[in-house]
């Protein structure tokens, strides 16, 4: 049995006013790592990471069995909120 560990860190960094707010962050899935830095909007929700997803599309013309196959998406999307 395989055991993955998942984890990220995010440390926002804020000039205030109604000015973005940068983000950097780094996600850890056990065989795979993802660092970014971000500049976000104030309490908006935004996708900073996507993985899996459709397949590539068939040639032109043809339709494929493949194409109604599921395929596994995971997103990571962070919104930024100011508490009171």
């Amino acid at each position: 049995e395989r055991l993955t560990t998942q984890s990220f860190t995010v440390t926002p960094t804020w000039p205030g006013g109604r000015a973005p707010v940068r983000v950097e962050f780094s996600v850890d899935a056990g065989d795979q790592a993802f660092q970014s830095t971000l500049n976000l909007p104030l309490e908006r929700w935004q996708t900073v990471a996507r993985s899996g997803g459709g397949s590539p599309p068939a040639p032109r013309g043809t339709v494929s069995s493949r194409d109604a196959a599921g395929q596994p998406e995971r997103e990571l999307q962070l919104r930024v909120s100011l508490q009171p």
